[in-house]
């Protein structure tokens, strides 16, 4: 998929650095962002999460809505763990 998406030029809004977590980023109001991040594996996983929205566009905060947890954002990146078949959907700004 990432090559379709490469040849179409269409941007990839979020991405992870482990094949084991999806994600998909979409653009909210006021300039917030929801990230959703999913783990379809057998095992917890861990990974770094990319966010590519928009030229420019810098990150400061993010809230896992669901667990209540802030996340550093270090450029416009963040670090997500989540246990085995679990999900987790999280606010950014």
């Amino acid at each position: 998929i990432k090559n379709i998406l490469e040849f179409f030029k269409i941007p990839v809004a979020s991405q992870s650095q482990n094949f084991g977590l999806k994600t998909a980023l979409f653009e909210g109001k006021n300039g917030k962002h929801i990230l959703v991040v999913v783990n379809p594996n057998e095992e917890p996983q861990t990974a770094e999460i990319i966010l590519k929205a928009g030229k420019n566009k810098k990150f400061s905060k993010a809230l896992d809505l669901l667990a209540g947890k802030a996340y550093k954002i270090n450029a416009n990146s963040l670090i997500v763990s989540l246990p085995r078949k679990d999900g987790t959907i999280v606010e950014i700004s």
